[in-house]
């Protein structure tokens, strides 16, 4: 069963503390996303704002575009000025960067996404929420809202049934009923 209710308080603490952090979390959420997609995307390169698209370099080098709704468009473009304030007029083509990787034209680490996410689950008073359970969350939305296994395999990077794992149908909606 997914925390979706803890899910939603990590991503609304992130939102109040960072619109990097808020970003990120948008990234794995509402794009079914990988840690190692996020980190690795760059601004120039990747993201088009004229198209709504994202460009993502996934597993085994596969690329794949994922269509930037409203909440993933509208995080990006607020989380820019935060972006351009840390650089300080340094370059770094990753979209995401944090304090150490600002002047290396590197990108996040994942232990850094890890940290932030464990950080908020905390804030919240829930256990940790792992990026991971983002991507799930993905799959099991659009399976919800009807869409065909062919568009969440798409949309999720899969060549193969793996997205079958990445389903939940009901989530937290399951109630046992008494006999």
């Amino acid at each position: 069963m997914l925390p979706r209710k803890a899910m939603k308080k990590v991503r609304l603490k992130a939102g109040e503390k960072s619109k990097r952090d808020y970003a990120i979390i948008v990234l794995l959420n509402d794009a079914g996303l990988r840690v190692s997609e996020v980190i690795n995307i760059q601004l120039e390169r990747d993201v088009d704002f004229n198209m709504y698209l994202i460009r993502i370099l996934g597993k085994g080098k596969k690329v794949r575009n994922i269509p930037m709704e409203e909440s993933i468009y509208e995080a990006i473009i607020d989380y820019l000025p935060e972006r351009e304030r840390l650089l300080d007029g340094r370059i770094n083509k990753y979209l995401f960067v944090s304090n150490k990787t600002a002047n290396t034209n590197k990108p996040m680490c994942r232990t850094s996404i890890n940290n932030l996410l464990s950080e908020y689950s905390n804030k919240v008073h829930e256990e940790k929420v792992n990026p991971h359970i983002f991507r799930h969350d993905c799959g099991t939305t659009m399976y919800e809202e009807g869409c065909s296994d062919l568009m969440i395999k798409k949309r999720l990077g899969h060549s193969s049934n793996a997205s079958d794992i990445y389903t939940h149908p009901g989530g937290e909606k399951i109630v046992r009923r008494k006999n």
